[in-house]
């Protein structure tokens, strides 16, 4: 009986040691592939507002299988955006910061070419545009009174 009991004991600590060993071997698999994936992204990037960008571009090398994030490039400013590499079920993200800006000047078309004011005499400039439009932006309309809130005028 003693016997019967020690072999039993043996045969499940055989099981349990078995099932831990297991699991620990499969959390060091999972800890490799994933110290594996890696994102190597090109330098500091800045993208002209409104533009439409390959994202792949932004990458130099990455291993596993990518997931490309959206970028809205409507958004002028700083944007963090997450790329997800994977491989065999383990996933890792990596951050990247690109920057939108708007550099491209608005497109202003006068009446007249020439205006003649005397000293002192009051100008009404609105008089003398014809339209403002701004390849992202569309149409821009004059404000005489502005609000900083306020979006798509010239003053």
């Amino acid at each position: 009986m003693k016997k019967r009991i020690i072999a039993i004991v043996a045969l499940l600590c055989l099981i349990v040691g078995s099932i831990a060993g297991f699991n620990i071997y499969q959390d060091y698999k999972k800890q490799k592939i994933y110290d594996s994936l890696l994102v190597e992204f090109k330098d500091e990037i800045k993208i002209e507002y409104g533009d439409k960008i390959d994202v792949s571009t932004l990458i130099d090398n990455y291993t596993g299988e990518i997931t490309l994030p959206a970028i809205d490039t409507t958004k002028v400013g700083r944007q963090e955006i997450v790329f997800k590499v994977s491989q065999d079920d383990v996933e890792r993200e990596y951050q990247f910061e690109i920057e939108i800006v708007d550099t491209k000047k608005p497109v202003i078309t006068l009446k007249q070419e020439n205006v003649e004011i005397e000293v002192d005499d009051s100008l009404d400039i609105s008089k003398y545009i014809k339209s403002v439009k701004d390849d992202v932006d569309g149409d821009i309309v004059y404000k005489e009174k502005v609000n900083d809130e306020e979006v798509d005028y010239y003053t």
